[in-house]
Order: structure tokens, then C-alpha cells, then sequence
């Protein structure tokens, strides 16, 4: 991840809020905040084709591959997933989230971090903060937010950790606030992985959304639905090179546990999916 120190202390905010300005990862390398940005955007800009919740129905439903257009006329190759989540009142955030408000205003007015068509006509999200912690139990204090589970590892280093707030994807400059990610690095037996929390909020007024995530042409999809020792039900999705052993296997995992989106990636070497599969079920078992 390259990264580009930003903006301005807030007065009201220990710390510093930097904007991320990143290059595309390497192969092998962990997931950075933009890759998570992508993966929420992807949710938040498909959101418009949303199915009603059916009782009974999986909380993550899997579609399948293919090929789906974008909103500018782009066409993508991918796989499709539909995710049902609860919302978080958007007027009762906690207090160190909610100042940030004022900082989303001021980037959707010079239009930093927005997402618009070709044409240039059209903001689908504008602004998103991005606070970094070094360590991972300053992050938990300064979100303050009992309701979203803080994922911990046996014999883990932990990188960093990022808490991210993204502005208003349908109403630019408004300072109201789409999601919370929190977007933690680490690292163990050799494999650099990601963990991820997403907090949405009610301003879209839907629950359940349609997800799709780019991959490359020549790679396979293998899902499989499995359970924590808890009982918790998650996809797991094994995303593989279809020609040739010489290519990084990807490991995305997704649950949703008390409305909160979960999320796990990893890519590696096919010769540590052993290894990595311990990993992915350590983060299972924290539900």
C-alpha cells in the first residue's frame, strides 16, 4: 500500500486524519483501505438494484459468476452475492464519528474522494475519512461502539488497523454518513490477511443489497458455505488462477453477525491453503 499524508487535525480528534491516496496492490500483498473502499462502494453503488428480504433467506446468498455492466456503460467480469444487513440510525453516531462530519462537507465541496461517471455529471460518493492506529486496542477505544465485534488472533501480528467513514454516496455535501469500516492488517505463519468490519447506515432506506466484486478473466470461483463453533453460518470463497500453478490463490470470506457485514481476505501461494484455512476459521470462531 503507498500511502499520501493529507489533511488537517481536528481539534475535537486525538490523532491525525489522513487521506490514502493508493496504487494498485501487489500479488501477495495484504488488502489495503482502498481495496476495502472498493468493496464497500461496490455495495453502495449497486444498492439501487436491491431485492426485498425474504424470511428464511441467507444472509449472504451467493449468484455466481459473470459478466455485469456499470453504471458509466463499463463492463465488468466477477461474481455476484447478495448481502442482507441491519442499519445504524445515521443521527446517532458516537461522538468521535460524528465530528467528522464537517471534514466530509469540505471534500465533497472541492469534490475529494468523489466516485462519478464518465461524463463527470453524476456523484455517487463523495468523501471518506480514514484514521489510522498502530495499535489495535486504541482503535476499539476511540470508535466506542459496543455493537461491532473486535477481532483478535493467536500469535498474530497485527499491522495496523483503519477506521474509515464514508459520506453520503446520494447526497454530496450533506455530512451525512453512508458506513463505518474498520479495517484491520496483520500477518501470521507467513500470510498477510485482512479483517474487516462495515457498519451501514439507514439513509439508503434498504437492508439487503447487491454485491459485486471484480475478479481476473482466467481465475475459477469455488464457494462453500460453512459454520463457526459458535453456530455462525459464512461463505467462503476460493478464487484461483484456472490455468497454471504458478499463481496466488485468494481467500474472501463474509458473514453477518447482529446486522454487521464481517469480512476476511487473504492471497498466498497455493501451497499455504492449509495454512490459511486455520487462519480463516480463528476468525469464524470469534462469532
Amino acid at each position: 500500500m503507498k500511502t499520501e499524508t493529507f489533511m488537517e487535525i481536528l481539534n475535537d480528534i486525538d490523532g491525525e486524519f489522513i487521506e490514502k491516496a493508493h496504487a494498485p496492490r501487489e500479488k501477495g500483498k495484504i488488502l489495503s483501505p482502498k481495496k476495502w473502499f472498493a468493496l464497500i462502494a461496490a455495495i453502495l453503488l449497486f444498492g439501487a438494484t436491491a431485492t426485498v428480504v425474504i424470511a428464511a433467506v441467507r444472509s449472504i446468498e451467493y449468484k455466481g459468476t459473470g459478466r455485469w455492466i456499470l453504471y458509466n456503460g463499463s463492463e465488468k467480469y466477477g461474481y455476484e452475492m447478495t448481502i442482507t444487513v441491519e442499519n445504524v440510525p445515521e443521527n446517532s453516531f458516537w461522538e468521535n464519528i460524528d465530528s467528522v462530519r464537517k471534514v466530509l462537507v469540505e471534500k465533497a465541496e472541492d469534490h475529494s474522494d468523489c466516485l462519478v461517471s464518465e461524463n463527470g455529471t453524476e456523484v455517487h460518493s463523495c468523501g471518506y475519512v480514514s484514521k489510522e492506529f498502530l495499535v489495535r486496542n486504541e482503535a476499539a477505544e476511540w470508535l466506542d461502539y459496543d455493537g461491532v465485534k473486535i477481532i483478535d488472533f493467536r500469535e498474530a501480528g497485527h499491522i495496523k488497523t483503519f477506521v474509515t467513514v464514508h459520506g453520503d454516496y446520494s447526497e454530496a455535501g450533506s455530512g451525512k454518513i453512508a458506513a463505518v469500516t474498520i479495517n484491520s492488517q496483520w500477518k501470521k505463519s507467513g500470510i498477510s490477511f485482512g479483517t474487516q468490519a462495515e457498519i451501514n447506515t439507514d439513509i439508503s432506506g434498504k437492508t439487503t443489497y447487491s454485491y459485486h466484486m471484480e475478479i481476473p478473466e482466467g481465475s475459477g470461483v469455488e464457494n462453500s458455505y460453512k459454520k463457526s463453533k459458535n453456530g455462525t453460518e459464512y461463505i467462503v470463497l476460493r478464487i484461483y488462477p484456472k490455468y497454471g500453478n504458478g499463481g496466488f490463490t485468494e481467500i474472501q470470506s463474509m458473514l453477518v453477525k447482529d446486522g454487521i457485514l464481517y469480512s476476511f481476505n487473504a492471497d498466498f501461494k497455493e501451497e499455504k491453503l492449509e495454512e490459511c484455512y486455520k487462519i480463516l476459521e480463528e476468525w469464524a470462531d470469534n462469532f
